[in-house]
């Protein structure tokens, strides 16, 4: 069995060591907490460690496949960040849908992967295009992988890659590669072994036995380890402190549209609540002992802020950028014609963090922290605020690598004024899919 071993050998979970493909491919679903379908999978590595991991769709019928190839450059580019980054490993997962083959297009007739020969004759997949674009960046054959759970088996990439169809009355055979689509077509795909293995290496064992699971998608995806998703308050203090929460809230709210310090009460609020996330225990855990230290000062502070022109970029730049930044750093603010407006005369900074360009580390311990401030506004207001809360919401799972999270939350936006502002996060996801810092954290597979 023609089984490319990957050169080299990489460790995570607690220096357990990634010898196989199995290893790596179990790395990239444990990264996710759920087996990806119809995706492309990345993971970037050091000489010596697997670190960040991405997972983007595979393009859809009605995606332009050129596009979709083009875009995984700015993907690349945010995990392959040298010199920490030595490495790239890349894995389409399909349950068979990847691997059909593209209708011809009539106003695209050009193949995105063989540029001059046309979509009929080659036959072009999802998979073909993610693997042929991979191998164009550079990644190499022996870190290119297809895990295919319709047919239960996993294959990497055969030494002569390239999607040339078998000639017409060609007798020559590939008892290796894998047939498939349309008649004459060929799969450079080596069979490596059955996809019931990956979790069973000794990788994906290592990783269990610390506590991480595969679950259904969209529990993963709200249920994240690195941040948590939405919670109900009652389930984190109890229906009878909630209750009162509720009933106190609605004083505090009432005062706070009278205050101008709500910048400075957040802030506060925040480096309070920080510390429950230093300690290496469950991140939800900590998310709910957080919540029962809540004061109904620090959500009226944050709804109040997010009612502000600019509240949003302001709140978070007023959290996760350098203490006093704001004060000794700005440039002088101009005022937007709407609430949710262009931002004018805003700093550089803070216009790097908005649009995920920001290279410098964001501290991890203030975004769970203001999660669970967020969190519980949700829950708390009952006017348009809580739009703005999930947009808030949406760009701190941004920051965090978690894309389908952060679009759970902007699907829950109903109100115009919040629409633009959802509007504008989605063309910076779609700008820049992993936010620059992301380069340097590990983010991947429970480690930071």
């Amino acid at each position: 069995m023609n089984r490319p071993i990957t050169p080299g050998t990489y460790t995570a979970a607690d220096e357990t060591p990634a010898r196989e493909p199995e290893d790596i491919l179990a790395y990239m679903v444990y990264a996710l907490g759920y087996w990806p379908e119809e995706s492309l999978m990345l993971v970037s590595a050091t000489d010596t460690e697997l670190r960040g991991c991405a997972r983007i769709d595979l393009p859809s019928r009605s995606v332009r496949l050129q596009e979709w190839a083009d875009g995984l450059h700015r993907i690349i580019e945010t995990l392959a960040v040298p010199p920490a980054t030595t490495r790239m490993f890349a894995a389409v997962f399909t349950s068979g849908s990847g691997l059909e083959p593209f209708a011809t297009e009539e106003t695209d007739t050009t193949s995105p992967t063989r540029p001059g020969c046309s979509r009929e004759a080659e036959g072009v997949s999802a998979m073909m295009v993610a693997l042929r674009r991979c191998a164009d960046i550079g990644l190499t054959r022996e870190g290119l992988w297809v895990v295919d759970r319709g047919r239960g088996s996993w294959g990497s990439v055969v030494d002569e890659f390239g999607l040339f169809p078998v000639a017409p009355g060609d007798g020559r055979t590939r008892s290796e590669a894998r047939a498939a689509g349309a008649a004459g077509q060929w799969w450079p795909i080596v069979y490596g072994g059955e996809t019931s293995a990956i979790l069973e290496s000794p990788l994906g064992t290592a990783l269990a036995f610390r506590g991480l699971v595969v679950r259904e998608q969209e529990m993963a995806v709200m249920d994240d380890r690195r941040l948590p998703g939405r919670w109900d308050l009652a389930s984190a203090i109890g229906d009878k402190a909630a209750g009162s929460l509720k009933i106190r809230y609605r004083g505090a709210r009432d005062r706070s549209r009278r205050a101008d310090d709500v910048d400075q009460v957040v802030r506060h609020a925040v480096d309070r609540l920080a510390p429950f996330f230093d300690a290496p225990q469950d991140v939800r855990s900590a998310a709910y002992s957080a919540t029962a230290h809540l004061r109904v000062e620090d959500c009226a502070s944050v709804a109040r802020c997010l009612e502000h022109s600019a509240g949003l970029s302001d709140l978070l730049s007023a959290v996760l950028l350098d203490a006093g930044r704001a004060d000794q750093n700005a440039e002088p603010r101009g005022t937007s014609a709407s609430r949710h407006g262009p931002l004018v005369a805003t700093s550089q900074d803070e216009v790097a963090l908005m649009r995920g360009e920001r290279d410098a580390p964001l501290p991890v311990e203030r975004i769970r922290s203001l999660r669970v401030v967020l969190n519980a506004v949700e829950h708390l207001e009952v006017g348009p605020v809580v739009d703005d809360v999930h947009v808030a919401n949406a760009y701190l799972s941004w920051f965090m690598g978690l894309s389908s999270q952060a679009g759970r939350y902007l699907d829950a936006v109903r109100t115009q004024r919040a629409r633009s502002a959802a509007t504008r996060l989605r063309v910076s996801m779609n700008e820049r899919p992993l936010p620059l810092w992301l380069a340097g954290y590990r983010n991947a597979a429970g480690q930071k």
